[in-house]
This record gives C-alpha cells, structure tokens and sequence, in this order.
C-alpha cells in the first residue's frame, strides 16, 4: 500500500519523507493511500532508500523498518538463518525458509527473511529491521509510514477495508490514544487495542454494539451518532487527548456526507488529532482524480493548490478511464458524462444513479411536485453544515451567527411535527435554545420516513422557530413522545436530567401559492397576517433545485437572517 501521490505544494521538488502528502489551506495533510492488487501494484518510484515502511508478513502481522535497498525484478533465492529476529516473527507465520548451511545468507552478522506472494517469488525491495534483520519482499507487500511527529495533522484516505485495518495495523503507535467511529462488530477496533494506549469505538447500530461488547469485552464500544451528538464527542474525557481517529461511516457513503463528518471530527470534535483514516471509496476516488488532473495542468510541475477542491462533491468529483497502460498519464472525464469504457463498474454505477436522481429532481420539479430524494437533498447543502436533530446549521461570523440553512425531519423521530407543528430536540435546554434561535428566520421544512439515501422527502413549507416549550407543557406527556424517550434512554444507556428531549415550537410563514401547495398542513389554515410577516415573505423559500451551489444557500441564509432582523426591529 503506497501513497498514491506525492507532490509539493511549492517548489515542484520531491519532498522530504515527513510531507510526502497533500498540504491544504487548513494546515492539514492529506495522503490518498491505495491497497495493492498484485505485483504491479506499485512503481520502484513509489519507495527510495531510506524510507520508513511497514512490511505485511502475513495476515495479520508485519513489523515496521526503512528501506535498505530497492532492485525490482529480483528473484534470487535468499534465504533466513534458524534464529529469528523477535520483531520480526518466526517461521510460525509460514512465511520464510530456512537457509541451506554454508550459504551467504546464513552469516551471523545479518539475518535475512525472504518474503513471497502467493505463486510468486519476488525480491524486489530489501528493508532493514532492527540492527541485524533484513527483509526482503515485493513492492505490494509495503506500506509508507506517515510521520508521527509531523507539525501537521494528516487525514489518510482508503477506498476498502483491506486498506482500513492495514493502516490501523501500521500508523498507530503505543502512545496513540484513538477513537474509531463506526466500530460495526469491532473487528478493526480491536486491531487498534492491540496498537494504541487506549481506544473506543462508537457506532449507531445496537445490534452490532451487542455483538461487539460480546465478542471483545476488553474493548470499549459505546452509542454516538457523530451528525446528531458531536458536542457529546467533544465534551468526552477520551476526545481532549485523542491523537488518532479512525471514520468508518459506510465505505459507499456519499461523498458529502463523508466530508461533514471530517469537518466535525477535525475542526470541532477531536483538537489534538494528528492522523484522521477514513474509508470512502468515493473521496478516495475523487482524490485519486483530482490529484491526477491537477498533475495534468502543471504540466509534470508539481505544483499543487488546496485539495478542498476534491472535497466539493458536485463540482469536482472526476472518474479517471481505464484500463491504461502501465506508465502511461491519466485521462480524466469531467463528471456528469459516462464514457462507455471509463472507470470501474462500481463508478459507473454510482454515477448513472447520480445522473437518474439529478434527472428525476429536474422532472418533479417541472411537474410541480416537491418531493426529493434526502441524498441529493444533503449533497446540495453547504459543506460546513452542522447538523443536530435535523437542524442544519450554518455559521455566518459574528454578525449573522448560527443561521439553520434547512430542517430534514424523519417522521419517526419527530412524531409531533405534522400534528402541532412541534420538532424534538435530543439534548439539553442550552442546546434547543440555540436552534431555536438559529431558525428565527424562515426555514424550509423536509419531511420524510428515513431508511435510504434515495428515500423521498416531501418539501412541507417554509417555517421559523418561536421558541422551546416548557416542562409543564402537556405535549411532554405525550405517549409517542414517551416512547422516543424511552428509546433514546436506551441506546444512551443512561438517564440524567439535563440531557432529554425539549420541544420546539415551529410557525408557518408559507404563503398559500407556496408551502399550501405543496401539502403543508398549517392547521390555521393561512398565511401569516401583519407586517412582519410581509417581511419575512420578501424571500421566498428554497428548495435544492433552486440553489445552483452550496456558495447560494449561504447568501440566500444572509439574506433572511436580515430581514428576520428588519421584522424583529
């Protein structure tokens, strides 16, 4: 497993070992990592003498050295000395034979392990392990090691899980105090405890939680939803100290909500981090993309700008044409057209379904229906979006604050919504308070059932918050309400009195040409009455066909929050 590219943000030269990754106008790196296939997975370019590597000797071991020297091709008999070196492993691993006495390689000053691939018998590169061991291996069975002392923190991409818990096996020191989002069975999480001082993995599912705890009860796993609780994450003992993450979210997510849940993790909920892994097979491949076009451009200049650029889902995600020969540039296709030929099967699929949902959106907004899938819904939605309770939030400075750009509301979660017009929130008053505020202005609603990226949600009307309720308010009893908290108490395993679910009081200031028309059931039955309301009706609302990038939901938010400003004036 190598770094698929390393180019230098400034000069064009090669770089030292230290920052052979991305450099981003945030301070941090980022390395795109790719799991070998076979022997020709890699380039002798892609490893020099002197680099510091992790060397995979068997399935689930390996041991960490520098390379000594590098000879592709080679496949000369080379044996290993019956005493092996403790950091390396013995003959147990099945992965080396004894030399024939008499032979070079049985000299006692330097012991030798020949490491082959299935079938194969390769030698292409000799890397030195301690004082007295050399092992010598092919190209696929290395990985470069990022460094742990590096002034910037890095964010290591893997597009699969054989990448995933190789990186978990191979950059996680003694010292590295981890956090794994989206532990699933625990499987990688319990690699890690083998690694780290400390770990713990989170994940949504309690069945797999339950799994988890049973099959690893030395690890710790605990309930979090990363989108919904990230303050949670942050105020945790574990969070302040935490070097290390690992982000497992589903390796086919979509991209953008990928990118949100690295933006949370890095910019809010982990400060101390270092290395940041996540496993997306289409960030991966945007970044693989992105990396070869801008090598394109330059030239073979090496000059490099920001890669926030591959982060934008919509405008900049490339699908690379394959096959191509070995050595060869890359071709790069600009999204949405499909060549026939280009890219894997998987890509094509992904981007034919891009391609029908953008179509399907078009042609139920002709049709004057407002129903829209919640995955091209999120993806239309700034990048910098927190999201909490189906709030999501924009921060615009000082002068405008926390803005709620958009309510994506899951029917099951806010039983209340279509009956009184009343949104759950699950956390503390302080945390209710704020969205409230946040949606002083006019806010488009979305409501849906959940389950699938392309679950329907039906555009419900434009709506502003008018405050939480209090504890004395009958609602609080209600059974469907009682329920969702018993639930919740139930996947948070604990029950405290500042932490529960407040009631958030929506109103209606859809007009009857606009949310009415869309089925908005406003129980009053009307438009707004009053001069405020004509105010806040200057802007009409938006829904993710009528904002032509991210960039637009943010002037369109500036925009109400002055005239919810104007109306309160």
């Amino acid at each position: 497993m190598a770094v698929a590219a390393q180019m230098s943000p400034v000069d064009g030269g090669p770089l030292p070992s230290d920052e052979s990754c991305f450099l981003d106008d945030r301070g941090f790196r980022w390395a795109v990592y790719t799991a070998p296939v076979g022997t020709e997975a890699h380039l002798p370019s892609d490893f020099e003498v002197g680099d510091d590597v992790w060397v995979r000797l068997g399935r689930n071991c390996g041991c960490h050295g520098s390379v000594d020297a590098v000879h592709p091709g080679s496949t000369a008999e080379i044996g290993m000395s019956k005493a092996m070196s403790p950091e390396v492993g013995g003959a147990s691993h099945g992965v080396g034979k004894e030399a024939a006495p008499g032979s070079e390689a049985a000299s006692p000053q330097r012991r030798r392990l020949r490491v082959d691939g299935k079938g194969r018998s390769r030698s292409d590169v000799t890397v030195r392990v301690g004082e007295d061991t050399e092992v010598q291996c092919g190209f696929e069975r290395l990985t470069h090691l990022l460094p742990v002392t590096a002034q910037a923190a890095c964010v290591a991409i893997v597009a699969d899980t054989l990448g995933y818990r190789q990186l978990a096996r191979c950059q996680v020191t003694a010292q590295d105090r981890v956090v794994e989002i989206g532990s699933s069975t625990g499987l990688c999480t319990t690699i890690l405890h083998a690694q780290a001082s400390s770990v713990i993995g989170f994940d949504l599912s309690l069945a797999q939680l339950d799994e988890a705890r049973q099959a690893f009860p030395e690890v710790r796993f605990e309930f979090l939803n990363i989108f919904e609780e990230p303050d949670r994450l942050r105020d945790m003992p574990e969070a302040s100290g935490c070097t290390v993450a690992f982000l497992d979210i589903g390796g086919d997510r979509e991209i953008s909500q990928v990118v949100h849940a690295i933006e949370l993790l890095r910019r809010h909920c982990l400060p101390s981090l270092r290395l940041l892994v996540v496993k997306s097979e289409e960030l991966h491949a945007a970044a693989v993309a992105w990396a070869s076009e801008v090598w394109l451009k330059a030239g073979g200049a090496r000059k490099l700008k920001a890669p926030d650029a591959f982060m934008q889902p919509w405008a900049h995600l490339r699908v690379p044409t394959a096959p191509r020969p070995r050595g060869e540039q890359l071709c790069v296709q600009d999204s949405p057209t499909l060549p026939r030929g280009a890219g894997s099967a998987l890509q094509h699929k992904k981007k034919r379904a891009l391609c029908g949902r953008a179509r399907a959106a078009a042609a139920a907004s002709a049709a004057g229906s407002l129903s829209i899938p919640l995955g091209t819904l999120e993806a239309c939605l700034p990048c910098c979006c927190t999201h909490h309770s189906g709030f999501h939030c924009v921060d615009l400075g000082s002068v405008f604050g926390e803005v709620a750009c958009c309510l994506i509301l899951d029917e099951n979660d806010h039983p209340l919504v279509r009956s009184h017009k009343v949104v759950c929130v699950f956390g503390t008053h302080a945390l209710a308070s704020r969205l409230a505020r946040a949606a002083e202005q006019q806010v488009p609603v979305f409501l849906g059932r959940g389950g699938a990226r392309a679950a329907p949600y039906e555009f419900w009307g434009s709506f502003c918050a008018q405050g939480v309720l209090s504890d004395n308010c009958p609602l609080y009893c209600d059974a469907s309400v009682q329920a969702l908290r018993s639930d919740w108490e139930m996947r948070l395993r604990r029950r405290t009195d500042d932490l529960d679910i407040r009631l958030l009081q929506l109103h209606c200031t859809c007009s009857e040409g606009e949310a009415l028309r869309a089925k908005c059931s406003c129980g009053d039955g009307g438009p707004d009455e009053g001069p405020d309301a004509a105010v806040r009706l200057t802007f009409p609302p938006r829904h993710h066909a009528e904002a032509t990038s991210p960039e637009a939901w943010v002037e369109v938010l500036r925009q109400r929050r002055t005239a919810a400003a104007a109306a309160a004036a």
